[in-house]
């Protein structure tokens, strides 16, 4: 895939722009400027199309080959390392430490958060490999629709965890989106012609459960920041740094263990070099790496600035957008079908979420429930002082879905993921 001119000089502009949010230029500050608040937004929806189709590219670039010990795995990391370098690069230049809960305790002689920082990470960064395995197995599609879902997941791990309440309208919102993320992943398996065969229909079965599973990841992660963290006041550079370091620190582990003990499991010699690849293609992985960043921090920074309601209907219509803009980049083909399905999963998403806002304004007095700022698409839950009173450990249920999608991650390379 080609990028033109014009591509590069969009992301110099975004880089531009989100350092100047970062950096707290009073003139470039969402809350107070519409123009930084709609360009925040632009970016946000624009690099999440752009990372996945330049991912995707790579991706059919390399097929046929792998990277070792997966494509997937560097697809993951090495975008995750550039995010932690900016942020790291950003907090330095602002006076702000992210040592504290990411290397050492927050607080002597309280490991708790420490531990809750990690474990938010670990989420952060599965839920990522998982998304980048599900693109490579199918097309953006019918990804971008299970990844529309995010949201009610996040509320159903938020039944056990936050001791929230089940309620009709998350069944029915549930029921209407996985009706239209069957009719997406029928259509878009049936223009590429995957139906034709059992390994191609195995392959969308397969792309849909770890789409699912990113979802899993993400939801975790929402979980822990709102179970434990939820009661600090944070700077969203502090929280994003801080959540992007550990997440970083569960790639490093990754990579370590299939660079040591995975040796004997699979063939190096049989895989591609990743330094021989970001040779021949270093300006896509460059690509890559710097829309993640960017699409990552403008979640992070709208976020500060609104309803978490508002943000997860955004998310709904962000997938669309990247549905269409990246199947177009990619040449995958799209048809009514699909934006039908896609339409549906997001009617049910934002079903769910303007139920919630308007619970939420009848049961608080219209009172601002905003949630602390944490990376990428952030879900629906609902603030609970009772949970900010009892913040001292973490539910074995999270500790245990995210153990599950950490094992699960770190399997991937096995099945040539």
């Amino acid at each position: 895939m080609e990028l033109s001119t014009q591509t590069y000089t969009g992301l110099a502009a975004s880089c531009l722009i989100v350092a100047l949010v970062f950096q707290d230029v009073k003139w470039m500050q969402p809350k107070t400027n519409r123009c930084a608040l709609f360009a925040l937004a632009a970016i946000w929806f624009w690099a999440s199309a752009l990372w996945a189709a330049v991912t995707k590219d790579i991706q059919m670039q390399l097929s046929g080959s792998s990277l070792y010990p997966s494509t997937s795995i560097w697809l993951t990391f090495l975008p995750q390392v550039f995010s932690c370098f900016c942020v790291q690069l950003f907090a330095m230049m602002g006076g702000t430490s992210l040592v504290e809960g990411t290397v050492v305790p927050t607080r002597a002689g309280e490991s708790w958060i420490l531990g809750s920082w990690q474990l938010a990470g670990a989420g952060v960064f599965f839920g990522q490999l998982f998304t980048v395995e599900s693109l490579n197995l199918n097309s953006p599609g019918v990804v971008f629709a299970v990844k529309a879902i995010e949201p009610l997941s996040t509320a159903v791990l938020a039944i056990p965890v936050l001791k929230q309440r089940f309620n009709m309208q998350l069944v029915m919102a549930i029921i209407v989106t996985c009706m239209g993320i069957s009719v997406t992943a029928y259509a878009g398996a049936s223009s590429a012609g995957s139906l034709a065969s059992a390994s191609g229909r195995s392959a969308t079965h397969v792309a849909v459960a770890l789409a699912m599973l990113a979802n899993v990841g993400y939801s975790a992660k929402s979980c822990v920041v709102k179970k434990e963290l939820g009661n600090q006041d944070t700077y969203p550079l502090e929280s994003y740094g801080k959540i992007t370091i550990t997440a970083t620190q569960s790639g490093v582990v990754l990579v370590m263990l299939w660079t040591g003990i995975g040796l004997r499991l699979l063939h190096p010699v049989a895989f591609h070099n990743i330094l021989l690849e970001l040779h021949l293609r270093p300006m896509a992985w460059l690509v890559a790496c710097m829309t993640y960043f960017l699409y990552q921090a403008a979640s992070v920074l709208l976020l500060d600035c609104m309803l978490v309601e508002t943000h997860s209907l955004l998310v709904a219509l962000k997938q669309v957008f990247v549905v269409v803009l990246a199947s177009v980049m990619t040449h995958h083909a799209i048809n009514a079908s699909m934006i039908n399905g896609l339409i549906t999963v997001c009617a049910g998403v934002c079903w769910y979420a303007q139920s919630q806002n308007s619970n939420s304004s009848i049961e608080s007095g219209a009172e601002d429930s905003r949630e602390p700022a944490v990376p990428e698409d952030s879900p629906l839950l609902p603030i609970s002082k009772k949970l900010q009173d009892d913040a001292s450990k973490l539910p074995s249920v999270l500790c245990g879905v995210i153990a599950i999608v950490v094992i699960a991650g770190s399997l991937t390379p096995l099945f040539h993921l």
